[in-house]
């Protein structure tokens, strides 16, 4: 339906804008809906829900407040550590922590994707209504097809960084335990 022709300034291949086909501009409205559009609504619905599970378990447990407001976890399960239950609440504090974490880590996500993802969409969209001006001036669309290309990377960076974080509070809660 749509050909492959070098994009811009020529360093990359991507799909031939200026092919003015009803069947190309089609394609290239599909392709806004499927690759950005449908994926940022499941994303936003995601986190919205993630995030409302989380404030509800935060809120079922006031003590839960009152360890994630600055409380130094080691030595709340320290203080804890001769009782059993207050053991397990460590832990149950320990995983909302946890928790916590990985909703800053999918709302950086989110972010990033829009960051990198909305300009190329953007371009592309106004050439399918064929807005010269992106097509005259290359770096637009390379510039913007590099952010794009930066997404792939950085949620794996973020998911490191944050897990790496996780992996030494775990380590930390496990010496304060033995």
């Amino acid at each position: 339906m749509c050909v492959y022709a070098p994009e811009c300034l020529g360093f990359h291949c991507g799909i031939d804008w200026f092919d003015a086909a009803l069947a190309s501009r089609i394609y290239f409205l599909l392709l806004f809906l499927g690759v950005y559009f449908i994926p940022l609504i499941i994303i936003i619905n995601i986190n919205v829900y993630i995030k409302q599970t989380v404030y509800r378990l935060t809120h079922l447990h006031p003590a839960t407040l009152i360890e994630m407001n600055g409380i130094n976890r080691e030595q709340l399960v320290r203080k804890h550590a001769s009782n059993k239950s207050k053991n397990r609440e460590g832990q149950r504090q320990h995983h909302l922590y946890a928790d916590c974490r990985f909703v800053i880590a999918t709302e950086r996500s989110l972010i990033i994707y829009l960051i990198t993802w909305t300009p190329y969409s953007v371009v592309a969209l106004t050439q399918v209504f064929r807005d010269r001006f992106s097509l005259h001036n290359p770096w637009i669309m390379t510039t913007c097809a590099l952010f794009a290309k930066l997404s792939t990377i950085t949620n794996p960076i973020i998911y490191t960084i944050i897990l790496k974080s996780q992996e030494l509070s775990v380590t930390t809660l496990h010496r304060a335990t033995c």
